[in-house]
């Protein structure tokens, strides 16, 4: 998905999606607008064949609650 994207000099890439949505509200700041992109409404995620449980907005809510106790 970031081929043809020269990262050294316009981002990054984290490639475990709840590490990404972690790191994306640890940067976020008041007033910020976060996008998860890809899945929808999928509420699973499949990595190598093999599905599990995963739903962006459980997680993204979690991410934040977290963020909030800091």
């Amino acid at each position: 998905m970031v081929a043809g994207i020269d990262l050294m000099e316009k981002g990054f890439v984290v490639n475990d999606r709840l590490a990404a949505i972690d790191f994306a509200v640890a940067q976020a700041s008041t007033g910020d607008c976060l996008l998860v992109l890809g899945k929808g409404h999928e509420s699973g995620q499949e990595v190598n064949g093999v599905i599990t449980p995963f739903d962006d907005r459980i997680e993204l809510a979690d991410s934040i609650k977290q963020a909030l106790k800091k």
